[in-house]
């Protein structure tokens, strides 16, 4: 294989998951994701298009469910019962903390220890400048310098670290900004750290703008920090494009760098140019039809495009529609269970199937924010409407918001006025809220339906 091939191959694996000092997790199988030049000669061309997705968002939930139990079984469940907990000697495993806490993973008294744990150990590090942990089976002592040691990729990830401790500390209801005491978040905008650090390409700025986001967290201002706009210009800018230049048909790197940037995509046409150019680039990868390079064959680029399109509430992505790709996901998915080795892949396509899931419920949070997308205004398809009673009736509400890409926030009606004489149920997309009325009792009420800071009402008589 080719020295520049291989580099661009080592670069996404380093952008798909990054080792943390002393991770102990259980020991990852060897994962042959890539096919080799000779394979891919030698494999039939397909049609990547030609997929029965139908109903396949169905199964979200589902695949959801069981890696988040495969990945907490077999990353903590053995240690859990012998009372070892993760904490900040591994960010790595906090990071698998943050992916099952953010699935919905219900496990309240592991989550309670990890956050007293970090805790603690953050209350060292600001009393005495270290603290101890044990999750690798031994105890450990280190600091804050410890995540500028070089990791095994040879470049200095301090800023990924703290992110990985943010996006842990900020899903266990902590705050990333007084830790212990420790602000985390001025330790990773700070411009001077950020520089000495050596990195590969947009992968730190990815992660940074992912955590200062989960928990809407105030940068410190002034030239000696790093601002939103600098990452997000980072990016946006050559990076990306020399990420689609070199990627040798692997979608990873240009795919993640969009995942921080949606809340920007209706203010910022650099943003919106990323998009559009990423989309062209995952179409034309799509439309491959060597079953060995297309990426809907490649399990780990799959899991990074759910991921992107989930966070990102894209309904088509280069030419593929939620269904579809979660259909060749679901393949991948049954291969991974069934694996009986612990691969990094179980994490990958937890974080792709929770993202997802929020994406196919319409929720207004993803796997890194709550989605803050104001709307514009609410209009109903009728101002009155008249059904017998027994019988069922719909109406629907059309929704424009700042960004119709992004789902909207929550929904609610005047549930006590409207019960007296119906059964209500509402089903949002991003764009529409269709209500469902089942008369109950003869008269008369007005359904007010609330999205965000705008209403509107609907007359509602039962005969």
């Amino acid at each position: 294989m080719k020295l520049k091939k291989l580099s661009a191959l080592l670069l996404a694996a380093a952008l798909v998951f990054t080792a943390a000092p002393q991770a102990t997790l259980p020991a990852f199988a060897e994962e042959a994701n890539v096919a080799t030049e000779d394979a891919a000669t030698a494999t039939p061309a397909f049609d990547a298009y030609q997929i029965d997705g139908k109903g396949a968002s169905k199964q979200v939930s589902s695949y959801r469910n069981k890696f988040a139990s495969r990945v907490f079984d077999k990353a903590f469940g053995d240690k859990a019962k012998k009372g070892i907990y993760p904490g900040l000697e591994d960010t790595e495993a906090l990071y698998a903390v943050f992916s099952l806490k953010r699935s919905g993973y219900k496990n309240d008294n592991f989550y309670k220890k990890v956050a007293s744990k970090i805790t603690s150990q953050a209350k060292s590090i600001k009393k005495k400048g270290s603290a101890t942990g044990d999750f690798s089976g031994e105890k450990v002592t280190f600091s804050l310098k410890t995540y500028a040691t070089p990791s095994s990729w040879g470049s200095v990830e301090t800023e990924k670290h703290l992110a990985k401790i943010v996006l842990c500390a900020t899903s266990l209801g902590l705050k990333a900004d007084n830790l212990g005491g420790l602000n985390l978040i001025k330790k990773m905008a700070k411009k001077s750290n950020f520089e000495a650090s050596a990195n590969y390409p947009t992968s730190r700025e990815m992660m940074m703008l992912l955590a200062f986001n989960s928990g809407n967290y105030k940068l410190p201002a002034g030239k000696d920090n790093v601002t939103r706009k600098d990452l997000i210009e980072a990016l946006t800018g050559e990076a990306l494009d020399q990420n689609i230049e070199n990627s040798y048909g692997y979608v990873d790197a240009p795919v993640m760098m969009l995942s921080p940037l949606m809340p920007y995509y209706a203010k910022d046409a650099k943003v919106a140019a990323a998009y559009k150019k990423v989309d062209d680039f995952v179409a034309t990868e799509g439309k491959k039809t060597d079953e060995a390079s297309n990426f809907v064959n490649n399990a780990y680029s799959l899991a990074q495009v759910m991921i992107t399109m989930g966070e990102d509430r894209l309904a088509t992505f280069g030419g593929f529609d939620r269904d579809q790709i979660i259909a060749y996901a679901n393949k991948a998915a049954k291969e991974e269970l069934h694996n009986a080795s612990f691969t990094r892949l179980s994490l990958q396509l937890l974080q792709g199937y929770t993202t997802m899931s929020y994406a196919v419920s319409g929720k207004s949070t993803t796997l890194y924010r709550d989605l803050a997308n104001p709307v514009k205004s609410v209009k109903a398809d009728a101002k009155s409407l008249t059904l017998k009673k027994g019988k069922k009736a719909k109406v629907t509400f059309t929704v424009s918001s700042a960004d119709n890409r992004a789902a909207f926030g929550p929904v609610s009606y005047n549930k006590k006025a409207i019960s007296k004489i119906a059964k209500v149920t509402t089903k949002a997309t991003n764009t529409k809220v269709v209500v469902t009325l089942k008369a109950t009792k003869k008269g008369s009420a007005k359904l007010v339906l609330s999205v965000g800071s705008k209403k509107a009402k609907v007359k509602v008589t039962v005969k």
